[in-house]
């Protein structure tokens, strides 16, 4: 909003009247802007200087960053839901298998589209994500385990397709991107490869083995449902497709 200068009244005796003197803005003239909290210099041109000044493109990007840090910190934690990190000595062992390093925990937590769901199944390997989600990539990972072990399937390299899905790699690239956007973003490129359509001997000319092949690819699906919240639904079709190509 431009700043408001009441007019003052003031009393004339040359007319013997009063009347209404309408506000006078000189160089230093100041104010406060509403939008990005800046002090702005409007001088002579009043409340024509900050609407100037709110159209310009670093006032615009303060109240942007403003309204970002603003959504962010009204986005749900694990603290909104009771849960405290544990003390040091007290944490869950972790389970590695390969580039797999899924918490083991007596309860797991799940991020889905609703909010936390809960699985207490004792024992049980558990992870942060979609449980839909996680049940797929566990079909996923014992099939590519035994490609692992199929000496008539190439060794994936740099220039193969799936050499550039990775987890170590999803994590550098959409590390900042919201969860709401991720799909958006990388969708595309899996379509490219597994979307609807395709054949089965097309998909059975991607199959590589190694870290570069389908092993990686599945530890990328596996960090865009723990890390993103990617849920089920929007992998079934790509992860049904793959695996029903690796049963060749």
């Amino acid at each position: 909003m431009p700043p408001k200068v009441s007019p003052k009244l003031v009393y004339s005796s040359n007319f013997n009247k009063w009347s209404i003197e309408q506000p006078k803005y000189d160089i230093d003239f100041k104010v406060q802007c509403p939008a990005c909290g800046e002090d702005i210099q409007v001088g002579f041109a009043g409340p024509a200087g900050l609407v100037n000044h709110q159209g310009k493109s670093r006032c615009q990007k303060t109240v942007a960053t403003k309204a970002k840090i603003e959504k962010m910190a009204k986005r749900p934690t694990l603290f909104h839901f009771g849960i405290t990190k544990k003390p040091e000595g007290q944490k869950a062992t972790e389970n590695q298998n390969n580039d797999d390093r899924s918490m083991v925990r007596p309860m797991s937590w799940h991020y889905a589209k609703g909010g936390l769901e809960t699985q207490v199944n004792e024992g049980e390997e558990c992870h942060l994500g979609c449980k839909k989600a996680w049940n797929l990539l566990r079909k996923l990972r014992k099939a590519a385990n035994v490609l692992e072990d199929n000496a008539n399937i190439l060794v994936a390299g740099p220039s193969d397709a799936l050499s550039g899905y990775s987890k170590a790699g999803a994590a550098t690239t959409y590390d900042t991107v919201n969860n709401e956007e991720i799909w958006e973003m990388v969708n595309p490129g899996l379509d490219r490869l597994l979307g609807f359509g395709k054949s089965k001997e097309e998909v059975c000319s991607l199959l590589r083995r190694g870290p570069r092949g389908v092993t990686g690819l599945c530890s990328y699906f596996e960090y865009l449902v723990e890390e993103k919240g990617v849920v089920g639904e929007l992998l079934e079709g790509k992860i049904n497709i793959l695996l029903e190509a690796m049963k060749e």
